[in-house]
């Protein structure tokens, strides 16, 4: 849970530093072309973070769980992984715009996202099927 906060809150600030910079980007939405200031894509990458910390902290720590340290490292590595791949998404989007301006399938980056998205999700419960009771000494 703490991993998932801190990563969350980390890139919240990020996003909400860069969005009062006059730094853009260019995202293709609807058919259209839209400029957005580079930390929304900060704030983007905070989503999962923040809702796996809020999920870990509901379904684990308010109940006095621990989950295996092991499957929790996993599943934070991956959802590390889910945001790297998302940067490098939106890197090749504003590579491909600023050179050939093409028009991009957002469909296929979005069908990338969401399944590695989901192997994170499928990872959480396979964590919370780790939780048992913390033994107090």
């Amino acid at each position: 849970m703490h991993q998932f906060g801190t990563v969350a809150i980390f890139l919240i600030a990020g996003g909400t530093l860069l969005a009062v910079l006059p730094s853009r980007l260019l995202v293709p939405w609807s058919g259209a072309l839209h400029y957005v200031p580079m930390g929304v894509l900060w704030c983007v990458g905070a989503l999962p973070f923040g809702l796996f910390a809020v999920l870990y902290w509901l379904i684990v720590e308010r109940r006095g769980l621990a989950c295996d340290k092991k499957m929790s490292n996993i599943h934070f590595a991956l959802t590390f992984v889910w945001l790297l791949d998302l940067i490098r998404l939106v890197f090749s989007w504003q590579t491909s715009l600023l050179v050939r301006h093409p028009t991009l399938q957002l469909s296929d980056y979005l069908t990338e996202a969401g399944l590695l998205f989901a192997v994170c999700g499928v990872l959480f419960f396979l964590a919370l099927g780790t939780a048992h009771r913390e033994v107090k000494k």
